[in-house]
């Protein structure tokens, strides 16, 4: 079955999920390529702070299906949607849905002694995007940009 018939396969939502994952890994894109880091920086929010939530069972399935879509659109873009673009990209969504998430960069050498860069996107104990090879980096500075709505010690999506 060819890519485009599993996409008219899939529920609206799904659809819609899909769509704004591809028109947001193009933006992020851009921004990576013609702006600074400094910029991009105080867009994914606050430095070296993160927030720890326990994911209950909707935001876990929401959070599944991000990882899915993510991952899915980014095979097909005509653009690089890497990790920063990936972790860039879920931190948008879930900061609309009010859902804590911490990006975490991290460097390592590889073969040839050479620095490598990655980034990371975690909700909680979820790793939503780059956890594939997150455990080969070491975080060296973290951001979380959340939108909470708390009561007590519950949070409410």
């Amino acid at each position: 079955m060819s890519t485009y018939m599993k996409f008219f396969g899939v529920s609206y939502k799904i659809k819609v999920l899909l769509i704004v994952i591809f028109f947001l890994t193009g933006a992020f894109r851009l921004l990576i390529v013609v702006l600074p880091f400094r910029f991009i920086a105080s867009f994914m929010g606050r430095e070296k702070y993160q927030v720890n939530i326990k994911v209950d069972a909707n935001t876990y399935k929401l959070l599944y299906k991000l990882k899915w879509a993510i991952k899915a659109i980014s095979r097909y873009t005509p653009w690089k949607s890497l990790c920063m673009v990936q972790a860039l990209t879920a931190q948008t969504i879930l900061s609309i849905k009010r859902i804590p998430c911490t990006i975490y960069l991290g460097i390592a050498k590889d073969d040839q002694q050479k620095l490598q860069a990655h980034a990371w996107l975690m909700c909680g104990d979820f790793v939503v995007t780059g956890g594939d090879v997150r455990d080969e980096f070491t975080a060296i500075n973290w951001f979380t940009r959340s939108r909470i709505k708390k009561n007590g010690n519950k949070y409410f999506i």
